[in-house]
């Protein structure tokens, strides 16, 4: 009864790691469709009536953003959710899993605090004249 039990998880797991492979190409390909994309603004864009290129720029950098914001939410879930080792010694693989996750959580927060800080430079405060 247990090998049919671990059979069926075995099962499971392959098709959840050949999901998360197929993730990955995914996560990968937009990766790559951003670079093309900030690649292609420096080499191809549309001039106004002023000499600028901003338009360009602005329409095609937002979207490379936000392809790699979807890349990096997949990487974050892979790093986050990664198996833990059957051993809970000490890894490099471990260590480096780990300390990604700490430069993240940095990121994030220095992250927050900006709008906040922004916010209240932008307004003087919220103070009226």
């Amino acid at each position: 009864m247990v090998n049919e039990y671990d059979d069926l998880l075995d099962g499971a797991e392959h098709r959840w790691r050949n999901r998360l492979i197929g993730l990955a190409v995914a996560a990968l390909v937009l990766v790559g469709t951003a670079a093309l994309l900030w690649l292609g603004m420096e080499f191809f864009f549309l001039m106004t009536k002023d000499d600028q290129r901003a338009n360009t720029v602005f329409r095609l950098g937002h979207q490379a953003w936000v392809m790699l914001s979807v890349a990096s939410a997949f990487a974050v879930f892979t790093l986050a959710a990664s198996r833990a080792e059957k051993r809970p010694q000490f890894t490099l693989g471990r260590a480096a899993r780990m300390g990604s996750l700490a430069l993240i959580g940095v990121v994030l927060a220095a992250g927050l605090v900006f709008p906040v800080t922004a916010t209240f430079s932008r307004t003087e405060g919220f103070t009226t004249r």
